[in-house]
């Protein structure tokens, strides 16, 4: 795809040779010398909405007030008037150079556009007594223009978008994509990329260290509203270290088909180093069926001790046998917990292990080993 070219003013010149750009806008709102408005921000809007359509921005300029603090005449500019501020800058003696400005995109151009509100005595209206629409820089082509820094505010309804995309593991990158592609095109989104990972991260920073808290705070109003959910947490020194939760369609897999509960930790959280531990069963179809959650910052006997009576809260009865892996803490955790139930090794852990402590010559025939009993 080609880039497209500012192409849509054409530019004029003058007897002297100057160049300049008059904006071609078709219906209103269009400033016409002579024009009468009840209110100077009705006029001033008038000249926004025109700039926008045009290809520029304007900006405020200076006004004259009468003794009753009524304005009197007032300007109104095109963002790049003014006169460009040359800085000396001495690259061997920076002690004389003078003192640079932040960077800024809108570079000034002496630009003479503008607009002049002068306000009538007799009716009080404000009379646009003098508009100059001829400009001395290339205007913002039509395809630009969501380009600007007006166009480029996310409204509230885009901010939610971000945020929802978030929580569903979609990007700021591809959440806007995502958008452009339901809107039709780019020109159609308010804001770019860069808008949408800045409102990321705004968020972000906003939430800090109280993510934890608005995690609790969810799962305690889901426990009120949703009927038969369980939800247990356990803090240390104001940290999050363990929690455990279980809705109603876990309660209903585990009264069919719980006596045989797998118990695993090997699931790593990558942000914040907390061990993913589901409950998990086999249904009469052997498949899979989740039969409650959690979660463990600390792999010791007493958190998976925290995290069994919490199961037996919320099942009130323990399973016949579990599988687990070869964990020592897990173990003393079940044995001082579950008084019934046994455990049992895992048989996927078995054959991950085979390799490193069983070793045989795959060069020899099998008739030639001995087995020793």
């Amino acid at each position: 795809m080609r880039t497209p070219r500012a192409t849509l003013y054409g530019h004029n010149k003058t007897r002297d040779g100057s160049i300049y750009w008059e904006p071609h806008v078709e219906g209103n709102p269009i400033p016409v010398e002579g024009a009468y408005y009840d209110t100077i921000d009705e006029a001033l809007d008038m000249y926004t909405k025109y700039a926008e359509m045009a290809g520029f921005k304007n900006k405020k300029g200076g006004q004259r007030l009468i003794k009753s603090g009524v304005v009197q005449h007032k300007y109104n500019y095109c963002n790049k008037e003014g006169v460009p501020k040359c800085i000396n800058v001495d690259t061997l003696d920076p002690e004389y150079s003078d003192k640079q400005k932040r960077n800024t995109t809108t570079h000034v151009t002496g630009c003479k556009a503008r607009i002049r509100l002068v306000r009538n005595t007799v009716n009080e209206r404000y009379k646009l007594e003098k508009f100059q629409p001829k400009h001395n820089h290339m205007l913002i082509p039509k395809e630009y223009k969501h380009f600007t820094k007006k166009q480029r505010k996310i409204n509230k309804s885009k901010k939610m978008f971000v945020v929802k995309a978030a929580t569903n593991k979609i990007g700021a990158t591809r959440a806007h994509n995502l958008l452009c592609s339901m809107k039709g095109g780019y020109e159609y989104v308010h804001g770019t990329t860069d808008d949408f990972k800045n409102h990321q991260k705004d968020v972000n920073v906003f939430i800090g260290e109280s993510d934890a808290q608005m995690l609790i705070n969810k799962m305690e109003n889901r426990k009120m509203y949703v009927p038969n959910f369980t939800f247990k947490y356990r803090v240390e020194n104001s940290e999050l270290v363990a929690m455990f939760w279980a809705d109603e369609v876990a309660k209903c897999n585990h009264k069919e088909f719980g006596e045989i509960v797998s118990f695993d930790a090997t699931f790593n959280s990558n942000k914040y180093n907390m061990k993913f531990v589901p409950f998990i069963g086999i249904d009469n179809h052997g498949k899979c069926v989740t039969l409650g959650s959690g979660m463990l910052l600390h792999e010791d006997t007493k958190s998976y001790m925290w995290l069994l009576n919490a199961f037996m809260i919320a099942f009130s009865h323990e399973p016949i046998m579990i599988v687990i892996d070869q964990d020592g803490a897990m173990k003393r955790a079940i044995e001082a917990v579950f008084k019934k139930a046994k455990y049992r090794l895992c048989m996927w852990h078995i054959m991950q292990k085979i390799p490193s402590n069983i070793f045989f010559n795959i060069t020899v025939k099998p008739e030639s080993y001995v087995i020793e009993i």
